[in-house]
């Protein structure tokens, strides 16, 4: 067979040739677009490690080149989005996979966290097995910063909103801040909130929320007492005012036990101040752990906005006891008056009615009063009206409620009393006025007349006048006497 002309194999070199020139070009041209694109741009091994990389992600990683193709992809994410890489490595086997596109955490060079979007397509063999991974990203930090400000401004308006719902329902002190120390962790997403009241001489911590990475050292040393003016907490209950600082024994009255188990700031935020007439001393404490954060304007505000509506409600239920107990209370001798015997006298026999328990009411009149106020003044009439009243409280049971009903009457509801305790409440009643006597009211008399329910009286107004009616006939019989 004879052979073709050399020069007919010329044009299949030539052609080979350019192809191969094209090729080239076309791959300096890839080489180059990947080196100069503004989004990051990495060709991944399938074990993980950059084969290529392009000036912005350098850029954006803060890593020469050099660096970034020593280590595999996954050490430069954030540890706590690295939970996901085998699941991922896992899909992109998938022959249907092509592609995926994530927002992750990645850590820069200089330590501080990039947000990355990214873009991981597969290069496959003509079998359809990954070869390589080509990954593109770029930079949203800014945008997620964004997004976190946005998301933590909603969170902190959310948690006022529930404050304010919270005051509307008039709770006690305690539970009012127990409850708004937890919203306020959940939306500020604090390492730990905990309430400090006032024993003795110290304060005492309460824990309220803790996060899971609290060390034990940390929860040991809330539970220590606080001596009474020892501590950056009490200089902020004395001061009545809100203290934020990055925590450290720089500062005078830091506790070097808070320091070593990793508290890095801490705030305090007076809830009930020293200076309160009816409510224990509260103050709120909430702190950083282990260089978490810092306390940001923002938050600040949170805990103060927080702080300012639950004292001004505490406040505002303070005074509204205050009233309700002036409006109950005899000013002169402390106890109930006539309204608050009233009141009390119809629930107590409601609930004797209701349980079935026996229930006294016992009516007494101060013999001599007016003898006193005109031989001695009215300011010595005052007095033994305090002294009959002190007097009658000390000798009666604790859970005997007394009332001065006006002038010289006074009541006293005796709760679970049986018919025939009337001797021994009797008894009591002359050693009441022997104790009045000795204090320099020799003149001082008592007049007391008692009724049951249920043996005597069925209705509560029946025995408030059966009493009253015996304590008429007992002082009928004192005066028969003189």
């Amino acid at each position: 067979m004879p052979l073709k002309p050399q020069s007919s194999l010329q044009p299949t070199r030539s052609v080979l040739q350019a192809l191969q020139i094209r090729q080239q070009t076309h791959a300096h041209r890839m080489q180059a677009a990947m080196h100069h694109a503004p989004m990051g741009q990495m060709l991944v091994g399938t074990d993980g490690h950059p084969l290529q990389v392009n000036a912005a992600a350098c850029r954006i990683l803060g890593y020469s080149e050099t660096e970034l193709l020593q280590q595999p992809i996954w050490n430069f994410i954030h540890p706590e989005d690295q939970e996901d890489i085998e699941q991922i490595r896992v899909q992109l086997q998938d022959s249907t996979v092509s592609s995926l596109d994530q927002e992750k955490r990645f850590l820069h060079k200089d330590g501080h966290v990039v947000w990355i979007q990214r873009h991981l397509s597969v290069v496959r063999d003509s079998a359809g097995t990954p070869q390589q991974f080509v990954v593109q990203f770029s930079d949203i930090s800014e945008r997620k910063k964004a997004e976190q400000e946005r998301d933590r401004a909603m969170r902190y308006l959310q948690a006022q909103t529930r404050i304010s719902r919270l005051l509307e329902d008039n709770l006690p002190p305690e539970d009012v801040a127990r409850e708004a120390s937890w919203i306020l962790a959940q939306a500020a997403g604090l390492d730990y909130t905990g309430l400090m009241t006032v024993k003795g001489n110290a304060g005492h911590v309460t824990t309220v929320y803790v996060t899971q990475h609290a060390s034990e050292a940390f929860l040991q040393a809330t539970q220590q007492p606080i001596p009474r003016g020892k501590g950056l907490s009490w200089r902020s209950l004395e001061s009545n005012s809100p203290m934020y600082m990055e925590y450290s024994l720089k500062h005078p009255g830091a506790r070097a036990e808070f320091v070593a188990a990793g508290v890095t700031a801490v705030a305090y935020i007076p809830l009930v101040p020293l200076s309160s007439k009816t409510m224990n001393p509260l103050l709120f404490v909430a702190s950083w752990l282990n260089g978490n954060r810092s306390w940001t304007e923002e938050d600040r505000n949170l805990l103060d906005s927080a702080g300012r509506s639950i004292r001004v409600a505490l406040e505002r239920q303070e005074q509204m006891y205050l009233l309700e107990q002036a409006a109950l209370h005899d000013a002169l001798t402390g106890l109930g008056n006539r309204r608050a015997f009233e009141q009390d006298l119809q629930a107590e026999h409601a609930r004797a009615r209701r349980h079935g328990h026996p229930l006294g009411v016992m009516v007494l009149d101060l013999d001599g009063l007016k003898t006193i106020n005109d031989g001695q003044g009215h300011e010595a009439g005052d007095r033994v009206l305090q002294a009959f009243g002190r007097e009658l409280r000390q000798h009666m049971r604790l859970e005997d409620r007394c009332y001065r009903l006006g002038g010289d009457e006074f009541a006293v509801i005796l709760a679970h009393s049986p018919i025939h305790s009337s001797e021994t409440i009797h008894l009591r009643v002359q050693d009441l006025i022997r104790e009045v006597q000795e204090q320099d009211f020799p003149e001082a008399d008592v007049s007391a007349g008692i009724a049951f329910y249920p043996e005597e009286c069925q209705q509560a107004l029946e025995l408030l006048h059966l009493a009253d009616e015996r304590m008429y006939q007992m002082k009928a019989r004192h005066r028969g006497k003189t």
